[in-house]
């Protein structure tokens, strides 16, 4: 009899263990499928955004999301792969970049976050582009202070004849979209270090530094450059530079 008796014990407990191990079996994919469900977007819209140059730098603008209270903005050279982080947590519903590399094409992308976690898919890209052209106007101010006149003829200085010409310059390349540093609005001011530093420091892409010669000098420009791709600029420059003939 006390065998019997712990025989069906044992039968029960082995019962038991199985049917766990059965249910365990069928509920740990179920979970694991809820908690995937659980980690996908849960704002149903996609932000709608628009890219545009402002100022020295490019604008990204999108349309409010209803449970949004925040937004992600991401930045990329390339407008499938390689979306980098540039802001976390906006609260509004813009983002200037004023870091975004001249002359070349960048890509953004806006996903809508919640504060309980929930989040939206990313927005299609959008681009823009900006180019950066610093004009600097010939001689003038030196690195030790001094005023450096160039050539000079008469009453005549290279220094103060190359200012309206930097301004015409610069006012012509403005009209066509391109943003322009220049001292030729405050008296040819700068000396070569402080541009090439404002340069480096604005992601400036071309410096066009402007000479003017006595009437017997070599008639053209003179493009200098280092790399190859540079090289195509200053031919560019070079052929469409109008040299006077008086």
């Amino acid at each position: 009899m006390n065998r019997t008796y712990e025989c069906k014990r044992i039968l029960i407990v082995v019962i038991f263990v199985f049917m766990t191990f059965c249910f365990a079996a069928v509920m740990i994919p179920v979970r694991a499928y809820a908690d995937d469900e659980a980690s996908g977007p849960e704002i149903h819209q996609v932000p709608q955004i628009n890219v545009a140059v402002n100022g020295e730098g490019l604008s990204v603008k999108w349309d409010a999301l209803n449970g949004a209270d925040s937004y992600d903005v991401y930045r990329s050279y390339n407008s499938s792969s390689g979306f980098a982080l540039l802001e976390k947590g906006v609260t509004g519903l813009s983002y200037f970049d004023k870091d975004v590399l001249s002359g070349r094409r960048a890509y953004y992308k806006v996903q809508a976050l919640e504060n309980n976690g929930s989040y939206s898919d990313f927005s299609e890209p959008a681009s823009g582009i900006i180019y950066r052209v610093y004009i600097e106007t010939g001689h003038g101010t030196g690195i030790d202070g001094r005023w450096d006149p160039g050539c000079k003829w008469k009453k005549y200085q290279e220094a103060r004849l190359m200012i309206p010409i930097c301004r015409s310059a610069a006012n012509y390349l403005r009209a066509k979209g391109v943003y322009v540093y220049t001292d030729a609005y405050s008296g040819n001011n700068k000396n070569l270090k402080a541009t090439l530093d404002h340069v480096k420091t604005h992601n400036v892409s071309v410096l066009l530094n402007v000479h003017c010669d006595y009437k017997r000098a070599p008639r053209g420009t003179m493009p200098l450059y280092r790399y190859s791709d540079q090289k195509k600029l200053a031919q560019c420059l070079n052929s469409g530079a109008q040299v006077c003939k008086n």
